[in-house]
């Protein structure tokens, strides 16, 4: 299965100059917690989440209208493109412990998002070939995601813990 058959789209996007407050309407009215920022070109720069504007908030002690995206967003994104494997795709996350994706294509503009929330849904109405996620893929990939990198993880049902990964 492809990241295509199964991210979200489109995708909402903001600036760099795009103040907070902006920001946060969209994420409320459109229910989603990651905003991805885009240059002029609507190449991806950059990645917003509503946890990163909280702390922003918090440890800057202004109001929403005060800050830009551009001085609260995280320049190193993890990206798929959306001919990628799904399973890649579900690596990807796990191993640097993201729950959502950008989808870009090759000129890096923002096509779509991949989020924990779609492999549910994949997992869903997958077709019973054997060659798309199982429900078992998908909870070990919010495993890794979940699990902080230095825990120790525990193994289902009477199982011995065992180091994460």
């Amino acid at each position: 299965m492809r990241v295509l058959q199964v991210m979200s789209r489109p995708a909402h996007t903001c600036r760099r100059t795009t103040r907070l407050a902006k920001v946060l309407q969209h994420m409320q009215h459109g229910d989603f917690g990651v905003m991805p920022v885009t240059d002029e070109h609507d190449r991806l720069v950059g990645v917003l989440t509503d946890r990163d504007i909280g702390m922003a908030l918090s440890r800057h002690h202004r109001c929403p209208d005060d800050l830009t995206a551009g001085e609260v967003m995280h320049e190193h994104v993890h990206t798929v493109e959306p001919h990628h494997d799904l399973r890649d795709a579900m690596r990807i996350m796990a191993r640097h412990q993201v729950r959502r994706l950008p989808v870009i294509d090759e000129s890096r503009r923002v096509l779509g998002m991949l989020s924990t929330s779609d492999l549910l849904l994949a997992v869903r109405h997958r077709i019973r070939s054997g060659t798309e996620p199982t429900l078992l893929d998908v909870a070990e990939t919010l495993r890794a995601i979940a699990v902080p990198p230095h825990a120790v993880a525990l193994q289902p049902f009477g199982g011995t813990p065992s180091e994460p990964g």
